[in-house]
């Protein structure tokens, strides 16, 4: 009986050793009113998705809140933001448990750095998108290895057909 359960966990770890770390990965939102208009941001995103599976783009404060408010508390999401955006969204979404991570991404780094320094999950103030991806792809591979490292729970039960049995004898003589 034992062999049957080391065999059931042996499979369970080299499942979760073989993890595919975009199976744990969060999706990315990105909010600036210029996001599909402007050449060099759809140029942006075509780099983006290229390396990063998914992303869903806004260029509305609202409409993103409204939809970062409508996934799950068990989700989780990096949200890409503007500069001229991050002030007033940044504030009203960074208590959310939805939200994981937020860059900004900016033309001048120095600034953003001051007022940011009050919210814990701005990561980040980047200027290019290059160098936006190399850290949304280090964090991911980050959090994937830590997933796969987390301890394996398993519960094991073996039923035992006389422990029910005499169960049932005791519950209808009870009755």
């Amino acid at each position: 009986m034992m062999k049957k359960y080391r065999r059931i966990i042996g499979a369970a770890m080299k499942y979760v050793k073989q993890a595919d770390p975009n199976s744990h990965a969060y999706p990315l939102i990105w909010l600036d009113s210029l996001v599909n208009t402007s050449l060099k941001y759809i140029n942006g995103q075509k780099l983006i998705r290229s390396s990063i599976d998914h992303l869903k783009v806004f260029e509305n404060v609202n409409k993103c809140e409204v939809y970062i408010r409508s996934i799950s508390q068990d989700e989780r999401i990096i949200l890409i933001v503007s500069d001229k955006l991050a002030r007033e969204i940044i504030p009203r979404i960074h208590e959310l448990r939805q939200v994981s991570s937020i860059y900004i991404h900016c033309l001048g780094k120095s600034t953003n750095e001051k007022w940011i320094k009050q919210y814990k999950k701005v990561k980040d103030i980047v200027t290019q998108f290059n160098q936006l991806i190399d850290k949304i792809r280090f964090e991911r591979s980050k959090r994937c290895q830590n997933q796969v490292n987390e301890p394996l729970s398993i519960s094991l039960f073996q039923t035992n057909a006389y422990h029910e049995q005499s169960n049932n004898i005791f519950n209808d003589q009870f009755i």
